[in-house]
């Protein structure tokens, strides 16, 4: 090619954003002249408040995202038979991770997933590389205890519930903060408890009160945390976490949430969606299922227990003591509420009762 030439190749998805119709042609008509001054033609113009792009329905009125019925379909029913395989061909695991990604744009639910299957498509394209073969001849087996296997029986059972329908959420940034923030605890006898509260008040998520919980065990979990003390301690703050979910989830649905524990053990298998203690697993699948089912932008942070005063009471069941502790930190009395809806028992292997 000529010196300063330049190649052009197909691209897509330009989008421009204007509060009236007008505005919006008339972005639209700019970016048709830019392109027409060199020779490049648009397809599919499209200019409304709903309009198909990415494999998503984009609604700028309802601030939502959605996919087809017929795509979902089609979708719960390859998640289940990968969810149940015990090896993956080198093109299943090549559609397992472009499946994710996709959901991963528009559903926060989808995104802790992607990340171990990035390294089984590389494990498959290098066993393909070494056996000179094709993807279509690679088999990896599925590690029924690995994070894989995990991956795909939490996705699939959170998709097999979802609508096909995100709303528009804004997700951290260092100018977007936490809309919801949450402090949870764990006590290795009596129970456990937390708070929440609205730190920058809205229209969508008013402050001014702090709820809070403060129960006991179900006698299920304490039986199950009798096991090793790391572990169970890690176990037992992750419940307090779905606890917190349970009870202030719907509430503060489409929000970014914040919550703080001061188990880094349980914050680190919550962010990866993943631990190889099949307990704590259990609890970190219903937290995410959890997420997917409000909507929710969850982020977890470590606190110091010193910093963790008033929901360390909540965890020893001191209503009394946690209540003046919020006093004199916020100037303001805890509102508590009592054990809320949960999921089924028989999907986490516990009881609420």
């Amino acid at each position: 090619s000529p010196p300063g030439s330049i190649h052009l190749a197909q691209v897509d998805n330009f989008f421009r954003f204007g509060h009236t119709k007008a505005r919006a042609q008339d972005e639209l008509a700019k970016l048709q002249a830019v392109f027409s001054t060199i020779g490049l033609p648009l397809h599919e113009l499209q200019c409304g408040q709903v309009m198909k792009s990415l494999g998503w329905v984009w609604d700028s009125a309802l601030l939502r995202m959605s996919i087809t019925p017929d795509k979902l379909a089609v979708m719960r029913v390859k998640l289940s038979a990968w969810a149940k395989a015990s090896e993956l061909g080198g093109r299943d695991i090549e559609s397992v991770t472009g499946l994710l990604n996709f959901l991963a744009d528009g559903c926060e639910a989808a995104r802790p997933f992607v990340g171990c299957f990035y390294k089984l498509r590389a494990e498959a394209k290098n066993r393909a590389r070494s056996g000179q073969c094709s993807m279509e001849d690679v088999k990896v087996v599925i590690d029924p205890r690995g994070e894989c296997a995990a991956s795909l029986q939490t996705v699939a059972e959170i998709f097999a519930e979802w609508d096909g329908v995100c709303p528009v959420v804004g997700g951290f940034s260092p100018v977007a903060f936490a809309q919801v923030v949450g402090f949870t605890d764990a006590s290795t006898k009596d129970g456990c408890g937390g708070f929440a509260y609205v730190p920058v008040p809205t229209t969508m998520a008013p402050g001014g009160d702090i709820f809070a919980f403060s129960e006991c065990y179900p006698s299920a979990i304490v039986e199950e945390a009798k096991v090793v003390e790391k572990e169970s301690t890690a176990f037992l703050e992750a419940f307090a976490i779905y606890r917190w979910m349970v009870l202030f989830g719907a509430e503060f649905a489409r929000r970014r949430v914040l919550i703080f524990s001061d188990s880094k053990s349980a914050l680190g298998g919550i962010a990866r969606a993943f631990s190889p203690v099949p307990r704590l697993q259990r609890i970190i699948k219903l937290i995410r299922i959890l997420v997917a089912r409000y909507h929710t932008t969850l982020r977890c942070a470590y606190v110091h227990t010193s910093r963790n005063i008033v929901a360390d009471h909540c965890s020893h069941l001191r209503r009394a003591e946690a209540d003046e502790e919020c006093r004199a930190l916020f100037g303001r009395r805890l509102r508590w509420r009592g054990i809320g809806p949960t999921l089924p028992s028989g999907e986490a292997g516990i009881s609420d009762s």
